[in-house]
């Protein structure tokens, strides 16, 4: 029986939408089962959908990242955080590993940021972030792109130059309807990337990054300055055969190697977060421990008598205890919930082709 859950949620890359990681799940399913984690965690996978494509066509886009942000937060604090099982509260325990590609990397990033904002930078439902194929957002901007062009100025025939200029020719993007079907999603989409600024650092988590070693959109070293955007003494950087979409394996492929790294991430993650724990614990034992000796009166002398007090056997707190403890204090009261902003988005749409692995 798995005693907790992981819970990740996945952000597509611009001009996609949640049926992007299909194939990608199925490999991780694979790869769950293959591995130490599926003995103590069940895991849950969530698809993130932004508006205005795939089962949420007939929702305006967004062109901002703020909308964008707000809305994907909600989501996963309405549906994705709350832990049930057959609609009933559990009480085990709940990892949020949040990853994203691309555009989606820097969605990821910030919806982290936002959950923080509002939970509190030690909330311990946050376990790792995982972004691939996106520069650093210290580099956000045209100016800091391979390319600077400003795709989402640009005309109609403009935009399909400059995109078979930079992802080369793509035969699933030839037939015209296909094209004006897809360029208001695709333009929205990179206003949304041309016009993010960047964002403060990520506070005490893990971040792990990734990429393809033939992708032109960046640079190793672009990739490398994502260390300076968190806390945490935890950072990795990983390169995968492949160009763009190096993430997503053909089907005839026994194993996707991406797969293997983000398990590798979560265990990682996992061993760390116990190790704080253990220190708090050992903590809060010595304290307690010394809160019983001052609790107890000085020996008195032979003088005075012949009976001498001995302080009791000091008592223990479990790591149990100490882990109940500890998630009741992070868990936001309702009040608390009230008073966060309503979501913008139907929560329940955003969060599409979700799966459980166990």
């Amino acid at each position: 029986m798995a005693d907790g859950i992981i819970k990740l949620v996945l952000f597509h890359p611009a001009g996609t939408g949640a049926t992007i990681y299909h194939g990608w799940m199925d490999f991780l399913d694979k790869a769950f089962h293959a591995s130490p984690l599926v003995n103590e965690y069940t895991l849950e996978v969530y698809s993130m959908e932004l508006p205005g494509r795939g089962m949420r066509t007939k929702e305006a886009l967004l062109t901002t990242m703020q909308d964008a942000v707000q809305g994907a937060t909600d989501a996963i604090m309405d549906v994705v955080l709350p832990c049930t099982v057959q609609g009933q509260k559990s009480t085990k325990k709940t990892h949020l590993v949040v990853m994203g590609h691309s555009l989606g990397g820097w969605i990821a990033f910030e919806v982290v940021r936002e959950i923080q904002r509002r939970c509190g930078s030690d909330d311990g439902s946050l376990l790792c972030l995982i972004v691939s194929a996106i520069r650093s957002p210290t580099l956000a901007g045209v100016e800091h792109d391979i390319d600077t062009t400003a795709m989402h100025t640009l005309n109609y025939d403009e935009f399909w130059e400059v995109m078979e200029r930079r992802y080369g020719k793509n035969p699933d993007l030839e037939h015209p309807s296909i094209r004006k079907f897809i360029y208001p999603v695709l333009k929205a989409d990179f206003t949304i990337s041309e016009t993010y600024t960047g964002g403060d650092l990520v506070q005490s988590l893990p971040l792990f990054v990734s990429g393809g070693t033939s992708d032109v959109r960046y640079t190793e070293d672009m990739l490398a300055a994502w260390s300076a955007c968190s806390t945490s003494d935890i950072f990795q950087l990983e390169m995968f055969p492949g160009g763009h979409s190096y993430l997503f394996p053909n089907r005839d492929e026994k194993e996707c190697q991406h797969c293997l790294f983000v398990l590798e991430c979560i265990q990682a993650s996992l061993a760390q977060q116990q190790q704080p724990n253990n220190a708090k614990q050992q903590q809060q034992q010595e304290e307690e421990e010394e809160d019983v000796t001052k609790s107890i009166p000085a020996p008195i002398s032979d003088e005075e008598t012949s009976i001498v007090c001995h302080p009791p056997e000091t008592a223990t707190m479990s790591l149990s205890s100490v882990s109940r403890a500890e998630s009741s204090t992070m868990t936001p009261s309702l009040e608390e919930d009230e008073k966060m902003q309503k979501p913008t988005w139907n929560c329940s749409s955003a969060l599409v082709n979700s799966c459980t692995i166990s």
